[in-house]
């Protein structure tokens, strides 16, 4: 007879609930379909910000350092500069197809990155935005920047990846911000423009002001029209309400004007998130600032049914909904907040509560389900909600999921990380998740060895979530397998709290991670019988769970 107790993980991260845990034991309950990594000794990679077709397959762009020669499971690419941007694509098995670098003579201070990347299913497009300076030659145009000025660029490539076009604006100081398609596929181009108007190169008749700018192209790269939406600063992401309206979070500046509108900024910085229609009339927004004005801002926004989520931070003290939140000392409180989407009317906050720093990916993704799903780096020890994060090593990634309520319902923690927020995107039900990491990272079965590398890894079903979540220790009453050795037939006994329990799933894995069977338990049963005869001999880790409470024990097949 074995005893299942609440979950511990030593290769990822411990998280806990309300209490400290001894040993940990190995878990196999995350299942991972596939882990990678790229980097030392070869050219380092910076980071891959996602995005996936409906087939699995996966692109990524991010930028390449180091020189020479890269190597993607065989396909290769030069690194001509100090800093090259890259894009790549991998199938869903994650095979990669090919990999392309875009750069020049090598500068001093090299800018060059990919930094958004989506796919148009409607017209089979890549298309890919980021920043570079001097040499940018993109295969099918070449870019020159006199006296290595900042650029940004947007490129188009074929799921082949062929460059069928690029395009560029430049300024003073220039920044690519967020990427929007509409039902047509015409591209919303969101950036900023500091102290001088934006070029928009190829297109001389189009001059707005400097400020923040959204610019229309059409499928073929033709530029439609182009308009200041700030007076000052960008947008940091945009998403589409419906046909008609966008989403907006902004990183406003005191004097900030969205369509002209003052949006009351009284510190030196503060979050926005906006609502307002094509036209430029704003429908509402709200802002987030903290009582000391640097170090308030804003990250990534989503539409989840009714309701209009966005991540924020503040510094000092901030009120929401009534409510008093204080940042840390010396940095920054992440939050993760929603407001109605049609009135604005704020609905609830979940704070990042460490001591440390915690940072935002800009991919705020939603699954089918309205699931939210959050993806970051933190410092220090991490509470969210009911669960607590250890770190491990001085920075750590994490991936949480979210209910429409703001309950903290599941999460994924590996570390140590090397101090970036990485990136992730949905997959046909599946997590593909990108960071780079700075020593020894294990995925389940699979330990990463020690290295400046990126890690690319697609994770469980988002429906059966089995990421490591919280281990509810309040729960004293332990779950029973008869008998313990046994000949494959055995039955898990569950306790009275968990009978009446909706969402339960029992799943067992083998000592690879591999997952043998996951049953629905029916509400009431008091116990689950199991039939692993047609497997072979051997140990099998069982878990019993619902997303938030999770217990596992060992099933000893002879």
């Amino acid at each position: 007879m074995a005893a299942i107790h609440p979950l511990h993980h030593p290769a990822l991260i411990l998280l806990v609930f309300g209490a400290s845990i001894g040993q940990p034991k190995q878990l196999y309950g995350q299942q991972v379909a596939w882990v990678k990594h790229y980097g030392n000794p070869s050219p380092q990679i910076a980071g891959f910000k996602l995005a996936c077709d409906g087939s699995g397959n996966i692109y990524g762009t991010g930028s390449i350092a180091a020189g020479g020669l890269i190597d993607f499971d065989g396909n290769s690419a030069p690194v001509q500069g100090q800093v090259d941007i890259i894009v790549a694509k991998w199938d869903s098995t994650g095979v990669n197809q090919w990999v392309r670098t875009v750069g020049g003579v090598p500068v001093l201070e090299d800018w060059d990155e990919g930094e958004y990347i989506n796919y148009n299913p409607a017209t089979e497009q890549l298309i890919v935005n980021g920043t570079y300076n001097s040499l940018a030659d993109f295969g099918c145009v070449e870019f020159t920047e006199q006296n290595d000025q900042r650029a940004i660029f947007m490129a188009c490539y074929t799921p082949e990846g062929a460059c069928e076009w690029a395009r560029t604006i430049r300024g003073g100081y220039v920044y690519s911000r967020s990427l929007l398609i509409d039902a047509n596929s015409d591209l919303y181009w969101f950036g900023a423009s500091v102290l001088s108007s934006p070029q928009f190169v190829g297109f001389p008749g189009v001059n707005i002001p400097y400020g923040g700018f959204v610019a229309r192209y059409g499928v073929d790269g033709i530029l439609k029209s182009a308009r200041r939406i700030l007076n000052i600063g960008g947008v940091s992401s945009a998403k589409w309400v419906d046909t008609t309206h966008w989403l907006m979070s902004i990183p406003a500046l005191e004097g900030s004007e969205l369509f002209g509108v003052d949006l009351g900024i009284t510190e030196s910085a503060s979050g926005v998130l906006a609502m307002v229609d094509t036209s430029g009339t704003v429908v509402w927004h709200q802002t987030y600032q903290g009582s000391e004005g640097f170090g308030n801002g804003s990250a990534g926004c989503a539409v989840v049914g009714s309701h209009a989520i966005v991540v924020g931070l503040f510094r000092g003290e901030m009120t929401f909904d009534g409510e008093t939140l204080t940042s840390p000392e010396d940095d920054s409180r992440v939050f993760l907040a929603s407001y109605d989407l049609w009135s604005g009317e704020p609905e609830w906050i979940r704070p990042f509560v460490t001591e440390g720093h915690v940072a935002s990916s800009q991919d705020l993704q939603v699954d089918e389900q309205g699931t939210i799903y959050f993806f970051g780096e933190y410092s220090d020890t991490l509470t969210v909600g009911p669960m607590q994060a250890l770190p491990v090593g001085e920075s750590s990634s994490f991936l949480a999921r979210f209910d429409t309520l703001g309950n903290c319902l599941s999460a994924f923690y590996f570390g140590p990380s090397s101090g970036s927020s990485g990136s992730i995107a949905l997959s046909r039900n599946r997590i593909v998740l990108s960071a780079p990491y700075a020593g020894n990272v294990s995925f389940g079965p699979v330990t990463l060895p020690s290295s400046n590398s990126i890690v690319l890894a697609k994770l469980d079903t988002l429906t059966g979530y089995t990421g490591v979540g919280p281990s509810f220790m309040a729960l004293q009453e332990n779950l029973l397998i008869y008998a313990n050795p046994n000949n494959g037939l055995c039955s898990v006994q569950l306790p009275t709290h968990l009978q009446f329990t909706n969402g339960l799933l029992l799943s067992i894995f083998d000592q690879t991670g591999q997952l043998v069977q996951r049953v629905p338990v029916t509400m009431g049963n008091a116990g689950v019988q199991v039939d692993i005869q047609a497997q072979a001999k051997g140990l099998y880790h069982v878990e019993l769970g619902d997303g938030r409470q999770r217990y596992t024990g060992t099933i000893v097949f002879e």
